[in-house]
Formats: structure tokens, sequence, C-alpha cells
């Protein structure tokens, strides 16, 4: 996606999960496939207006939250939604940066009020976890594998500290980070570097490396870059909150 449009969903997630932790809450499995675009009934469809990606969300979209649990309401049948990243996209083999006219400022989407739709809640938890031994950790690490999608899931849920109080939110900022990296490469760096070298998903997590490609004729800006690199920080306490991140995103706008 353009920088502009990747901006503008950033924006509003940041919003979402700053509503959400602000009420004792963590989704913690934020990643493409859980984000909708959404677009109201007069608003003409993605494909009538012959854009080949889904459109990004207009600076008015700030602040419309709208968050859909799975299978419950939010969104009426007059009304369309659609993937962030189409299952038919697809990811990079190595990071080579962006397409033609994805440079800062660049690839502004003309449509008006779509907003990012937040959905599948199945995986959510109450942010702040009580580790008290090694048994509590795993339990953690097991509902983490089975709740949290690998790719987009935080080191501290791979191997669980004990003991310890877990800030899930944290583990929240860290899959926006990744998720922020897929569209701007396909897919969650990861994923990329799991592929390519063949390494384990937990390892490549744990590591926290993230690559960016070096040309500056093919990378997104700097700044962009830079966000992401905070929110892909090993240490959960060194991660920006959502709205410290919202903050720092809004000034890019």
């Amino acid at each position: 996606l353009p920088t502009a449009q990747i901006l503008q969903v950033l924006q509003q997630l940041c919003s979402a999960l700053e509503y959400m932790h602000g009420r004792g809450y963590a989704h913690r499995d934020i990643k493409p496939h859980n984000i909708l675009l959404h677009k109201p009934p007069s608003l003409p469809s993605a494909s009538s207006s012959g854009a080949s990606q889904p459109p990004g969300c207009d600076n008015s979209g700030h602040g419309q939250i709208a968050i859909t649990i799975k299978g419950g309401g939010g969104v009426t049948a007059a009304e369309e939604s659609q993937p962030l990243i189409s299952p038919s996209q697809p990811s990079v083999t190595m990071p080579q940066g962006g397409k033609s006219g994805h440079g800062h400022g660049q690839g502004h989407s003309r449509q008006q009020g779509w907003r990012v739709v937040v959905m599948d809640f199945g995986s959510a938890r109450q942010r702040q976890v009580v580790v008290g031994s090694r048994a509590e950790a795993l339990a953690v690490q097991e509902d983490a594998e089975a709740n949290c999608t690998a790719p987009y899931r935080a080191p501290e849920l791979y191997d669980c500290p004990s003991p310890a109080v877990l800030d899930l939110a944290a583990a929240d900022v860290w899959s926006l980070g990744a998720t922020a990296y897929a569209l701007m490469y396909g897919d969650s760096p990861f994923q990329i570097q799991a592929n390519q070298q063949g390494a384990s998903m937990a390892l490549a997590v744990m590591n926290a490396v993230v690559p960016f490609p070096k040309d500056p004729a093919h990378a997104y800006p700097e700044p962009l870059q830079q966000l992401v690199r905070q929110c892909l920080v090993h240490d959960p306490a060194a991660r920006p909150t959502a709205a410290q991140l919202g903050a720092a995103v809004a000034g890019l706008v």
C-alpha cells in the first residue's frame, strides 16, 4: 500500500487499540486478516472505482472506531467491507521496498469515509496477566499458541517470563508493527524470514530482527520505518503505547 494509506490505517488502528486498552482488554491477534476496510452504503465500491488495492481510510475517519465482534453486529447487509490485504496478494520474497508511488504523501486515497473495522475478539483477554509460576507461564504460552497467529505474536507470548506481570497491550503494539510491515511488504517480517531462511517462526520472532531495504529509491520513508521498529522491540516495556504510537502516526499524516 502507499505510505499515505498505511498511515491512515495505522491511525485508526491505534485509536481502536487505545480504546480497548483503556478498558482493560487486549486483542492479542491483530493482523491483516482481522482488519476490514468498511464502506458505508453511500460510497462507490472499490471495484467500481477501479482500485486494484483496498483503498486507505480518509483522515476524516480518525476517531471513528468500528469494533465488530465476529459473528455479531456492526456491519449491515447494506454496507460493504473488504479485506485489508487481499488473500490473492502475494508477499515479497525479498523486501525490496514499496512499489512505484509508495513515497511519503503519495497515493492518498480519494475515497471518502472508509474506516477500519477490527474484528474477531475470540482472542481477547484482560490486558494485565499476573504470572506467578512456570506452570502459569506455560499456560499463557499455550493459550497464545491457540489464539494468537504466529507471525504476529509477540516474543513474550512465545517465551513467557515468570514470575512476571504481563501487559498484553504491549503485545498488541508488537502485532500492530508486524501488521504495518505486512502492509508495506506483503507479510510479517518474521514470516518472510522463516520462508527465506528456513528458520523456525519462534526463532525469527525471538531474534526480533526487522530488515528494511537499503535502496532509498525503493524504500518507504524512514519515519514510517522507525515507527515499525519501535513497535517490534523485544522488550515490551520499551515499546510505545497505542496512544503514543497514534500521536506519532498523526504527526506523519
